[in-house]
């Protein structure tokens, strides 16, 4: 199957990042099939911004085999892309495989704890719902690994 991954980076940091991009791609032996590279000016209206400063968004276009193995390695290289981009001061994009941890998600996303209380505030029933607020949003900020 093919995946898409995106990673915010600051503008600064760019090759650092693609220099750990580049290892962890190596060391996992994921078949990185393209990188788009585009602007992304810092976002400072959003609750949880991919961008707090002007930034470079890396789509990865990955194609993965489904078998167990090549699964487990889709993880580790998606939480250690997560890492990377946390260390630079970047950012990961939420909607797509939720691989990494609550540890990440706050990591990444300091607002995620005010972001999931409005939420809760704002539809008390759980009316709207999705994949992503079903395995972190109704689980304490504190949880372990999903």
């Amino acid at each position: 199957t093919d995946v898409l991954q995106e990673y915010f980076v600051p503008q600064a940091r760019f090759a650092e990042f693609v220099d750990g991009l580049r290892t962890i791609i190596d060391r996992e032996r994921v078949n990185l099939l393209n990188v788009t590279i585009r602007g992304v000016e810092r976002d400072s209206i959003s609750a949880l911004p991919y961008a707090t400063q002007d930034s470079f968004a890396l789509v990865l276009y990955l194609h993965q085999a489904l078998t167990l193995e090549d699964c487990r390695a889709m993880v580790r290289t998606t939480r250690a892309l997560i890492d990377l981009a946390i260390r630079m001061g970047g950012r990961f994009c939420l909607p797509y495989q939720l691989y990494y941890s609550p540890a990440q998600l706050r990591a990444a996303y300091p607002g995620i704890s005010a972001f999931f209380a409005a939420k809760l505030r704002y539809d008390p029933e759980g009316l709207f719902s999705n994949t992503f607020y079903e395995k972190y949003g109704k689980q304490p900020a504190t949880a372990g690994n999903p």
